[in-house]
């Protein structure tokens, strides 16, 4: 279970990386800033949909193999509502909270503008974020992985 989970991080580092390259692309190093201070929440919530998946897996996998696939299955579902419901609670958290939040993060009045709108434009899209990616880890319990 390590090694899909190493991969999901991995992959997130790229999409940072990816994300630097273009903003920096720019030329306006306010705007590579905001998505520098904005990093780390994507980060943070990479790591609680990989928590939520590998988490769930194993129990699912202990499950099956239990032959309890009912309780599998029950397992599967929470799962599910879990990460969707707390995305969409996390969602509303940064959309309300994300002034303070950025200032937490090191955000000054230059770069200020920016990292809102990349926070607004993470924070709408959360809720798939997190159901996608603890979804995606779900898929090697089942033993069926490829």
């Amino acid at each position: 279970m390590a090694v899909p989970s190493i991969i999901i991080i991995l992959v997130m580092v790229l999409y940072n990386m990816a994300d630097m390259f273009f903003v920096g692309c720019l030329g306006d190093t306010a705007q590579v800033a905001a998505v520098s201070v904005v990093g780390p929440v994507f980060s943070i919530l990479a790591a609680v949909a990989t928590m939520l998946g590998a988490g769930s897996s194993a129990i699912i996998a202990r499950c099956f193999g239990a032959g309890e696939i009912e309780q599998g299955k029950i397992c599967s579902s929470l799962c599910f509502w879990t990460s969707f419901f707390l995305g969409v609670l996390v969602s509303i958290g940064l959309l309300v909270g994300r002034v303070p939040l950025l200032g937490m993060l090191g955000s000054n009045a230059e770069i200020f503008p920016y990292a809102e709108r990349y926070l607004q434009v993470l924070a709408l899209g959360v809720a798939v974020f997190i159901l996608s990616n603890s979804m995606a880890m779900l898929r090697a319990c089942r033993g069926r992985s490829k």
